[in-house]
């Protein structure tokens, strides 16, 4: 007995749900993705493939996804169930081209129903290799694949099996490529597609898709699969949730045993916060900083004209002009000491910046709960955050360094007990610091 899941022969929504195909597309919506899907067979006279399964994934940071899957599926006398959990990591060339790896690892289980077999009457039902419990194993599985993208063109390879228990290295694979053309209306997208499944026991599979999209919302699309049978899709996307159907038809001689297949895809997307958000005190600091350089530079600028001038002047008017000559000698080198000033600060200004290296192992964070109201990526605009608070009557704020996330956190107060954080956090919300927050560190 060798069954698996997560075959083409039966599944034919993954151009919505590509996480199905292979993990490195773990987190490339950039949200968390959250979808059922279920498979359907019209024909109740024979005992035809079909599955459910559960999808849930989402980016953390710039760079990696989590995700996790469960799968059920029936096929004829085999009941299968798998569920995996997984991640990738993506290494970005440039704007345009990426590449993700993917690597996933669960369970599978196959498991037998002697029932099936009762309307056989060739099939032995005394036979004792037709217990439930002969065929009943559980294997540990291990997924991995890859994803390169280069603009509006992808290609993928993963297997969700690659390795399944005592098992030597198993041949199933999806290769899929795609690319998407924007039409000059700009509303409107073609995405023609390919996915191609090496399949180790069994004939291999491939699709091709033509994909509508309009106005990235809407999507209509039609495919042919290589069983000799046709797919008919279409779907909705929102903010929110994404909807999806397929009408799998099969033709020729298979088209007298085996029915229309129908599946349906239901998905909700929550938009994460992005890791690179910004509070408005932080807004503030940096537009602040960037003001006050702005008009450093214009006055050594215009210092620097007036310096020029002077000295010019002094020199055609050398010899006619002794005491006037002395009288500009002496606003010059007042000029000239406000142009060393004025760099210095420049210079003051600018060193900040490297001032974070300097100070970090002075502000390392230790165990405890604190009670954070704000977050910067630089000690510069954590001082200026913590300035704007003392002014504010907030006398107690310090600043913590997170070196393993390189954040800065703008605290209130540090806790060793985290009922006590939580209330105090509570209290700094109702008096107006809505993103306070608690940070549990050990």
């Amino acid at each position: 007995m060798s069954a698996y899941s997560q075959s083409m022969i039966n599944k034919n929504l993954y151009t919505a749900n590509p996480v199905q195909l292979n993990p490195a597309y773990m987190g490339t919506s950039g949200k968390l993705f959250l979808g059922f899907q279920t498979s359907i067979n019209a024909n109740n006279q024979l005992d035809l493939p079909a599955y459910t399964s559960i999808n849930a994934h989402s980016s953390m940071f710039d760079n990696l996804g989590i995700g996790a899957n469960f799968l059920s599926e029936k096929q004829g006398p085999f009941s299968i169930t798998m569920a995996d959990v997984g991640s990738s990591y993506k290494v970005n060339f440039d704007e345009k081209q990426n590449l993700r790896f993917g690597l996933s690892m669960g369970f599978l289980r196959n498991t037998l129903n002697p029932s099936a077999f009762s309307t056989n009457s060739y099939v032995d039902q005394n036979d004792p290799y037709l217990r439930g419990d002969f065929y009943d194993r559980t294997r540990v599985k291990l997924g991995a694949g890859f994803l390169y993208q280069n603009g509006n063109f992808e290609f993928g390879a993963g297997s969700p099996y690659l390795f399944s228990g005592g098992e030597s290295f198993n041949k199933t694979a999806n290769f899929n490529l795609g690319y998407t053309w924007t039409l000059p209306s700009a509303n409107f997208k073609i995405n023609p597609s390919a996915v191609y499944q090496l399949r180790d026991q069994d004939a291999d599979l491939y699709d091709f898709n033509l994909r509508g999209i309009y106005s990235d919302k809407v999507w209509l699309q039609l495919g042919y699969r290589s069983n000799n049978s046709l797919n008919f899709s279409f779907g909705l996307k929102t903010e929110l949730f994404d909807l999806g159907y397929n009408f799998n038809s099969a033709m020729g001689d298979l088209k007298e045993i085996n029915a229309n297949n129908h599946e349906i895809l239901i998905a909700f997307t929550i938009k994460r916060k992005s890791s690179n958000s910004y509070t408005r005190a932080t807004r503030q600091s940096e537009a602040y900083r960037a003001v006050k350089k702005g008009e450093m530079e214009e006055k050594f600028i215009r210092l620097h004209q007036k310096y020029d001038s002077l000295a010019q002047i002094e020199a055609s008017r050398q010899k006619e002009e002794i005491q006037k000559r002395e009288t500009l000698q002496v606003e010059i080198e007042k000029i000239r000491d406000e142009v060393g000033i004025v760099r210095t600060n420049l210079e003051e200004e600018e060193s900040k910046v490297m001032k974070d290296e300097l100070m970090s192992d002075q502000m390392k964070i230790e165990s405890g709960n604190y009670v954070v109201v704000s977050t910067c990526t630089s000690l510069l605009c954590a001082e200026q955050v913590q300035k704007d608070l003392l002014e504010l009557g907030e006398n107690h704020t310090q600043i913590v360094l997170n070196k393993t996330k390189s954040f800065y956190y703008i605290v209130t107060s540090r806790h060793s007990n985290f009922n006590e954080a939580l209330n105090f956090m509570e209290n700094k919300r109702k008096t107006g610091y809505e993103d306070s927050w608690v940070l549990v560190y050990r």
